[in-house]
């Protein structure tokens, strides 16, 4: 996913070690936090909410388009109830998925076609970590992975997610 050339959002970037990596690999990083960030060479860092209405124009002007990867390393603040930081961490979840479409590339440069996936099959990977655990988890950490395009050897033939084991 990290690749040369790529254009990297990284949200909750704070304190910058998704950014560090991202441009080790030859990426162009993009870092949004509420928090301050230090500069990095290789990332331009930004600091603000990616919910305010305006947030996503600012974002795409840096990046001077849509981005072909998106980042989220993002927590919501902790009240120490595990039933109550889960249900946080979970809608902090959806409201990333649901920036993604103002922010992806529907298609990288290289011609990978990892951009946003189409809605039907966002729900359909959301709704196969939920069922596996992948998507929450018995902690407050709420954590998915989203593909944009097909990974060989996670998908049979009908795009259906295979599950190891």
């Amino acid at each position: 996913v990290l690749k040369p050339g790529r254009t990297v959002i990284d949200l909750g970037s704070a304190p910058g070690s998704w950014a560090q990596v991202a441009t080790a690999q030859g990426c162009r990083v993009i870092g949004l936090d509420r928090l301050e960030l230090a500069p990095m060479p290789g990332a331009t860092m930004l600091q603000g909410d990616v919910f305010d209405p305006t947030m996503a124009a600012r974002v795409r002007a840096a990046t001077g388009g849509p981005a072909d990867v998106v980042l989220s390393d993002m927590a919501a603040a902790s009240t120490g109830q595990r039933a109550v930081d889960r249900l946080r961490a979970e809608a902090l979840g959806e409201e990333v998925l649901d920036l993604l479409p103002e922010l992806l590339a529907a298609e990288t440069p290289d011609g990978t076609g990892m951009g946003v996936p189409d809605a039907d099959r966002l729900q359909e990977e959301v709704d196969a970590y939920a069922e596996v655990g992948l998507f929450g988890g018995d902690g407050p950490e709420v954590e998915a992975f989203i593909h944009g395009a097909p990974i060989e050897g996670v998908y049979d033939e009908s795009g259906a997610v295979i599950w190891p084991g």
